[in-house]
């Protein structure tokens, strides 16, 4: 499948095993909680990833 030529996002229309649902689903909450942290860490002026920020890191 060339995905350039069509207008599908890669993996979004995969269908997933019936085994694979529940864990699936389990792992939204984790997700969510864990992207609002970063969010809430970045805008607190923490969670830096250009050079000076890593450098300043390890010092």
């Amino acid at each position: 499948m060339d995905v350039t030529s069509e207008q599908r996002v890669p993996l979004e229309d995969e269908v997933y095993a019936d085994w694979a649902l529940h864990p699936r689903e389990s792992l939204v909450r984790p997700r969510r909680e864990a992207r609002l942290a970063l969010a809430r860490d970045r805008f607190s002026g923490l969670g830096q990833s250009g050079t000076l920020a890593a450098i300043e890191s390890l010092a």
